[in-house]
């Protein structure tokens, strides 16, 4: 499961590649001005191919005859019977939010504001760290299917924090590199367990609702504000030591809820035994 599960994950960062590699070449300063509207164009057009799959998928027999016997609110309702799987959830999507948003946005901003490079340079090496990724998160998967996806998960988190303290130097553009290399490997630890963690914590009539919300709910809320705070406070304090309480706190997330997630889904099973 952490396998499959990892490579579906790693998967979806070949359009993130894509769409990086699109804003390398776009934003290059011999483009015409008018270049910026043509990776909008290209996303309009896959966002159409991607409708068209959607709708021509066929679901399973049994989510049809689930659908026809239980209304929406009814699930909510049984979700909120899982209220700590739901918030340890939450907490798990912020968390791979908040790393994948540092790699791919945040250390773009830095590099252009606070390192006087380019945006397509800036782009170009957030774009080596998610050629990383495409491979190290489904080995990270495999190895979680060995030594049990908590272990890895919290592993991860206390890399973020040890990384915490170490940000100010990692951002010195001579160690720039190894900051990449370092985040994918934590990025990849967090988040290649988690498809085949989250899995685990829901019954089957809830799983989808369950993960799917409670995951987006976190990254919306922690991945979507994660660069603004970022900037702000670099601006404000004058100095990269002012992430390290953001890496700390959102570390201390990532690991209280991949514990609590632990014990909730030992409970399913027990229950299921």
């Amino acid at each position: 499961q952490g396998l499959i599960g990892a490579s579906v994950l790693a998967s979806g960062t070949t359009g993130i590649i894509f769409a990086t590699l699109l804003g390398v070449i776009f934003t290059q300063s011999n483009m015409p001005e008018w270049a910026w509207r043509i990776p909008f164009w290209i996303g309009l057009i896959i966002g159409a191919i991607g409708i068209y799959i959607r709708y021509s998928l066929i679901e399973s027999s049994e989510f049809l005859s689930y659908r026809q016997k239980h209304t929406p609110l009814q699930q909510i309702n049984e979700l909120l019977k899982y209220s700590k799987a739901f918030f340890c959830t939450i907490g798990i999507g912020a968390v791979n939010s908040v790393f994948v948003y540092t790699l791919i946005v945040y250390f773009n901003i830095y590099l252009n504001q606070f390192a006087d490079y380019s945006i397509s340079h800036s782009l170009f090496y957030s774009h080596i760290g998610l050629v990383m990724c495409l491979f190290t998160v489904p080995v990270m998967g495999y190895i979680s299917d060995k030594v049990t996806y908590q272990k890895v998960m919290k592993s991860a988190c206390l890399a973020g924090f040890l990384g915490a303290f170490l940000i100010p130097y990692f951002l010195n553009i001579q160690f720039f590199i190894g900051a990449i290399i370092n985040l994918v490997l934590i990025i990849s630890a967090f988040n290649g367990p988690t498809p085949a963690f989250l899995n685990n914590l829901f019954p089957a009539n809830i799983r989808y609702t369950g993960i799917s919300v409670g995951f987006s709910l976190g990254t919306a809320f922690f991945g979507g504000s994660c660069p603004l705070i970022y900037t702000f406070l670099t601006n404000y304090f004058e100095s990269a030591f002012a992430l390290t309480p953001c890496i700390l706190l959102i570390s201390g997330i990532g690991y209280l809820s991949v514990t609590i997630g632990s014990k909730q889904r030992d409970n399913k099973i027990n229950l299921m035994n």
